[in-house]
């Protein structure tokens, strides 16, 4: 009875490879003659935790936080992961709602500035970020 059952589980059972012969990267390259440099702005949140586990957004951009409202907006760059914490992708979208003709961002520098509270932090994030738009005739 033993010999069946083990007769019975081991012959049953496909395999299956699948191949992709298509690349998973397409690489563009580009100069910096090929970009154009529209300009740079600084973004900023402040935010409050508890506890290391809970969080209150006070402000973004400067603007009081509405959390029915919210804007979120990914520079990622090509690269899998968003860059420069979550809460920063709150502020973003000033950078495309000023430069909207932009096709790269740089990210030149992002700051945190902690302040320790009783079971808490209040934190305040900032972002300083390059705009370029890619050049006639070089697209």
């Amino acid at each position: 009875m033993a010999g069946v059952a083990a007769l019975l589980f081991t012959s049953c059972g496909t395999t299956t490879h699948t191949r992709s012969f298509s690349p998973q990267i397409t690489q563009l390259i580009y100069q910096n003659k090929d970009m154009e440099f529209l300009g740079e702005t600084e973004v900023s949140v402040n935010y409050s935790t508890w506890l290391s586990i809970f969080y209150q957004i006070h402000t973004v951009n400067g603007v009081e936080y509405d959390s029915s409202n919210k804007k979120i907006t990914v520079l990622n760059n090509g690269i899998a992961l968003p860059v420069a914490g979550s809460k920063l992708q709150k502020a973003y979208y000033k950078v495309i709602e000023k430069f909207p003709e932009a096709r790269y961002f740089q990210i030149v520098r992002t700051t945190t500035e902690k302040e320790k509270l009783f079971l808490g932090r209040e934190y305040t994030q900032k972002a300083l970020i390059r705009a370029y738009k890619i050049r006639p005739g070089k697209e």
